[in-house]
C-alpha cells in the first residue's frame, strides 16, 4: 500500500541525512536521484519528514516510525488516509473534533507519548533567553512559519491591489507588514524590493527600533554602516527609515555583496559603498581608510535559533560547541568595529537567536569591556504570529 511506502521512504530518507546540508536540498536530492516519485508523492514524503524534524529532541526513546507519525499529527492542518491507515484513533478523534487546535492534538499525543512535552523539542533549555513566553515559543515550532512583506514607502496601494488581483491570500497585521502563505507566487506579481521587500515581521521591528534611534544621530551628514550586510535587508530597512546618509556596506564574500548589488539595484538605491572585510580576522586590512561613523548596524552571524522553526533540522543537529564558536565570533566582529564608531555613535547589535549567550552575555560584555552605554534591548517576538524570533539591542559610544 501506498502509505507504508510513504512512511518507510521517509525512514529512510531521515536515516540517511546527516545535516550536513540544509534538508530541503537533501531531500531534492533524493528526489532527483529517483525518478519514480510523482509530485504527491514527494510532498507526501515530505511532509512526513518535516513532521518528525520538529519534533526535534522530543520522543527520542520511541521508534522512527512512531516519531515520524507523532509529527505529522502534530503538524499537518487536516487528517487523512495515512493517518486512518496507522493510527486510527487518532483519526476518529480528528473527525470528531474537526477544529480541534495544535494544543488539542498535543494532549490527545500525549495520551499515547505522556512523556511528551513541547519543551523537549527544543535543545539548550537552560541556555535560553529572556523569552516572554517559553512556552509557546517551544510550541511554535510545531508550525511553519508565514512569508513577510514589508511594503516600501509609497507602494502600499498598488501591493494590495497587485495581491488581490492575483487571489493571494494575505494578512496586513501592521501598516506596512503582510503575512502571506509559504509558496505565494510573489516574484510573478510583485516588483520585490522596489515595491515591497520579503522581510521577516521580527525583522521589520527592527525599524522601530531605528526610529528611536532617529534622535540619537545626525539630521545632516549622517554616516552608516551595515558591517554584516549579508543581502541587504538591514541597508534597505534603515534608508526606509533614516532617509538621506552616506551608507557604506560590508561582509566577509564578494558573491554575497554580489548579490546585494542586485537586490539594492532592484530597491533603487544607489550611491553607496560595497567592500568585502573578514571582520572575524583582526589581521585582515579593512578598507576604510580613516573614516568613522554615527551608526554602525551589526547584525552578527549566529546560531540562528529564532529561526529554527524554518529550518526544524536544526532542533536536532544543533551543538553546544557550536555556541561557543558563535559568541567568540560576535565578540571579534564588534570589537573590530568599534574603533570606527564616532564618540557618540551608536551601535544597533542585533541576532537570530533566542540563546542568552549571544544576546544578554553580549550586552553585559559591550557594556563592561567595551564602555558602551546600553539605551534599548529587546527580543523582538515572532513566534505567536508565525515569525522568528530575534534579539536587538543600541547602545552609545
Amino acid at each position: 500500500m501506498k502509505w507504508h511506502s510513504y512512511l518507510n521512504t521517509a525512514a529512510q530518507v531521515l536515516g540517511a541525512y546527516r545535516g550536513d546540508l540544509p534538508f530541503h536540498h537533501f531531500i531534492r536530492q533524493f528526489f532527483k536521484q529517483d525518478k519514480k516519485y510523482g509530485s504527491r508523492d514527494r510532498r507526501m514524503i515530505s511532509q512526513l519528514c518535516y513532521g518528525y524534524l520538529r519534533l526535534g529532541g522530543a520522543l527520542k526513546e520511541e521508534p522512527v516510525e512512531d516519531r515520524i507519525l507523532a509529527g505529522y499529527f502534530l503538524t499537518v492542518t487536516h487528517r487523512d488516509e495515512l493517518l486512518q491507515t496507522f493510527r486510527p484513533q487518532w483519526f476518529a478523534w480528528w473527525e470528531s473534533h474537526p477544529a480541534a487546535t495544535l494544543t488539542e492534538r498535543i494532549a490527545l499525543l500525549q495520551q499515547t507519548y505522556p512523556a511528551f512535552q513541547v519543551e523537549g523539542i527544543f535543545p539548550l533549555l537552560e541556555k535560553l533567553g529572556a523569552i516572554s513566553d517559553s512556552h509557546q515559543f517551544f510550541k511554535a515550532h510545531l508550525v511553519q512559519p508565514d512569508v513577510y512583506l514589508r511594503i516600501r514607502p509609497g507602494h502600499k496601494k498598488t501591493v494590495l491591489l497587485k495581491l488581490e488581483n492575483a487571489g493571494i491570500a494575505f494578512r496586513l497585521i501592521a501598516p506596512a507588514t503582510i503575512a502571506v502563505g509559504a509558496t505565494a507566487p510573489l516574484d510573478q506579481v510583485l516588483e520585490l524590493n522596489r515595491e515591497a521587500v520579503i522581510q521577516d515581521a521580527s525583522s521589520q521591528m527592527v525599524g522601530e527600533l531605528m526610529e528611536e534611534m532617529k534622535t540619537l544621530l545626525p539630521e545632516k551628514g549622517l554616516k552608516v554602516w551595515d558591517c554584516c550586510a549579508a543581502s541587504g535587508g538591514k541597508s534597505i530597512l534603515v534608508k526606509d527609515v533614516v532617509g538621506k546618509m552616506e551608507l557604506t556596506v560590508s561582509d566577509v564574500r564578494e558573491s554575497v555583496l554580489h548579490n546585494l548589488r542586485s537586490r539594492m539595484k532592484e530597491a533603487g538605491i544607489g550611491g553607496y559603498k560595497a567592500l568585502v572585510a573578514d571582520l572575524a580576522n583582526p589581521s585582515t586590512f579593512i578598507p576604510l581608510e580613516k573614516q568613522s561613523f554615527d551608526l554602525i548596524i551589526a547584525d552578527v552571524p549566529c546560531s540562528g535559533s529564532g529561526t529554527w522553526a524554518r529550518t526544524p533540522e536544526q532542533l536536532a543537529a544543533f551543538k553546544e560547541a557550536d555556541l561557543g564558536k558563535y559568541t567568540t565570533l560576535q565578540e571579534k566582529i564588534v570589537s573590530r568595529v568599534l574603533p570606527y564608531l564616532k564618540n557618540g555613535g551608536t551601535l544597533l547589535y542585533i541576532t537570530c537567536s533566542v540563546f542568552r549567550e549571544e544576546n544578554e552575555d553580549r550586552v553585559t560584555f559591550l557594556q563592561q569591556e567595551k564602555g558602551l552605554k546600553l539605551v534599548k534591548a529587546a527580543y523582538l517576538e515572532g513566534y505567536a504570529q508565525k515569525a522568528d524570533t530575534l534579539y536587538a539591542a543600541f547602545f552609545t559610544a
